[in-house]
């Protein structure tokens, strides 16, 4: 049989619903407005080829404002002088998706657009993603998907809610395609975005990949593209050694919790499980031993 059609070369099937899922911070909408401004403008995405086509932003989650704050630095970070007819964008707070069909339907067919983002999937479904299926035939459609702080509180949990969309096998089985996606900063403006394949029932299973994302300045382009792995991996464990080292330095000044050790790493709380993961560590190492909610050397 003919191999599968991507919009975007092994990462967006094109006429499907595909997913994408991460925590609020994993750089998700950020990461699929450049991919949905390459499709829209005909250039390669993360050195990934796609087929141009017109694009429609779906937002459930901010603005037109926002929109094209992000867009304009991203088509500058690509060199892209702006051409109306390529990219659009629908306000759609407030209003289910269900309720919305029709008029999209027309709209779609008017314009030509092949290419719907949602953002975010929850709040324009209303936990039935099917519905995104609903905007035509041959329509490729991606939906975010975020994921809750309270999910990831504690390893058992963050395990489930990092496989499937809210844990989910309902929204997991309802994309052709579905990704999990995190970010590692390594710089204050640079960040290592992964992309992990969950889920794929088109083709053989889809490989992760990592792309960089660059912020230059607050009003800046935006610039994305391909990232070393191994780089991306050896900052990873950059990034644990140093936390470990400062975990150690910080305990040799007297016991403390969790959250004071985040705090005295500078550490935001929602990092909380980082720190715990490596004093466990640590104590199976013999170096720290655990005291009711107190972690200190073991000396």
């Amino acid at each position: 049989p003919p191999a599968y059609r991507f919009l975007v070369q092994d990462t967006v099937p094109e006429g499907a619903v595909s997913l994408w899922f991460g925590d609020g911070s994993s750089l998700k909408t950020t990461s699929l407005l450049h991919l949905s401004t390459c499709v829209a403008y005909g250039r390669t995405w993360a050195g990934r080829e796609t087929i141009p086509t017109k694009m429609m932003f779906l937002d459930y989650e901010n603005d037109e404002t926002n929109f094209v704050r992000y867009t304009r630095r991203i088509q500058d970070g690509l060199g892209i002088v702006p051409e109306k007819g390529r990219m659009f964008y629908e306000n759609a707070r407030g209003v289910a998706l269900m309720d919305l069909v029709e008029k999209m339907r027309m709209y779609i067919e008017r314009e030509g657009i092949g290419f719907i983002v949602i953002d975010s999937g929850a709040l324009a479904c209303g936990g039935k993603p099917e519905e995104a299926s609903r905007l035509g035939d041959g329509i490729t459609v991606v939906v975010i998907c975020h994921i809750t702080k309270a999910a990831l509180s504690s390893p058992a949990m963050k395990r489930e809610a990092t496989k499937k969309p809210f844990g989910s096998a309902f929204w997991h089985s309802s994309a052709r395609a579905t990704f999990y996606i995190e970010r590692e900063e390594i710089e204050k403006t640079n960040f290592a975005v992964t992309f992990k394949n969950r889920k794929t029932n088109i083709s053989a299973p889809l490989d992760d990949f990592v792309v960089a994302v660059e912020f230059s300045d607050p009003d800046g382009g935006i610039s994305l593209g391909p990232a070393d792995t191994q780089l991306a991996l050896k900052e990873k464990t950059k990034q644990k050694d140093t936390r470990q080292e400062g975990i150690l330095n910080a305990l040799a000044e007297g016991p403390l919790t969790t959250l004071e050790l985040a705090e005295a790493l500078g550490l935001a709380a929602a990092d909380r499980n980082s720190v715990r993961s490596i004093c466990s560590r640590l104590k199976k190492s013999g170096l720290v031993i655990k005291d009711d909610k107190v972690w200190a050397l073991n000396q």
